[in-house]
């Protein structure tokens, strides 16, 4: 006996870009905690895991709503070089993302440890 439930699981837009913004925090987080030379907790990583994460999901976007139709237009023109052109733009975006992204992790942990070597808690024994 199959068990039918009332209506199949669909998922909405918003839980779709969620969801997208989810796995690719996720991802660049473990990707940042995993590549450093210096140990730090996963905490200091978020900031930059969430623009990369941000980033890549307004880069979907733009891909799939505004290059898309006109690569449709004009793949008779351009042909596999457009592609291949929209390819290595978005690769060059990402890298952009992920450099971006680890400089401000980096600004910010440098900061936090300023601060902290500044506090008046740190100098007392």
């Amino acid at each position: 006996m199959r068990c039918r439930s009332p209506r199949p699981f669909t998922l909405t837009r918003r839980q779709a870009v969620l969801g997208g913004l989810s796995i690719y925090a996720a991802g660049a987080l473990w990707m940042m905690w995993v590549l450093p030379h210096r140990e730090v907790r996963w905490t200091a990583l978020l900031p930059g895991a969430v623009i990369v994460a941000l980033g890549i999901q307004a880069l979907h976007l733009f891909a799939s709503l505004y290059l898309v139709p006109r690569l449709g237009r004009s793949s008779e023109l351009y042909g596999s070089f457009g592609a291949a052109t929209v390819m290595l733009l978005w690769l060059y975006i990402i890298a952009r993302l992920f450099t971006f992204s680890a400089f401000l992790n980096a600004q910010l942990s440098e900061r936090r440890r300023a601060t902290a070597a500044a506090s008046p808690r740190a100098a007392a024994p």
